[in-house]
């Protein structure tokens, strides 16, 4: 079993709750922590603690890294994709909603040859 604790949004921008966040699922055994790599205006109004900058990214993938716990992303955009693999992540993941509001995007991420979790949706 590989226990994955989602901290974004969650943790409302403020990078030493993320920190706390990154240490609290470390404690309690998780084997990653997953962020969500939003811009601010992407989903309508604007929501600016959905939005990571790149260096507070990094920062957290630092601070992961030196508690021996991985940290990756779904990437929202061809630019946060980007970001990932220049902090080379170990995993990516695909939201269910990118495969038809950005199927490019999703084919992007699955042409990177990095072990990707995918979700997926089923209309009834």
């Amino acid at each position: 079993m590989y226990v994955i604790s989602e901290i974004a949004p969650q943790f409302g921008g403020v990078t030493e709750v993320a920190e706390q966040m990154i240490l609290q699922s470390k404690l309690a055994g998780a084997d990653a922590v997953k962020v969500q790599l939003y811009t601010e205006t992407q989903f309508g109004a604007e929501r600016s603690y959905l939005s990571m900058p790149f260096e507070q990214l990094k920062r957290l993938k630092k601070y992961a890294d030196n508690l021996n716990i991985d940290l990756f992303a779904t990437p929202f955009t061809m630019d946060r994709l980007d970001w990932c693999m220049e902090l080379k992540m170990p995993y990516l993941k695909v939201a269910a909603r990118m495969h038809k509001e950005s199927p490019e995007l999703v084919e992007a991420i699955m042409k990177q040859n990095i072990p990707t979790f995918v979700s997926g949706s089923r209309r009834l």
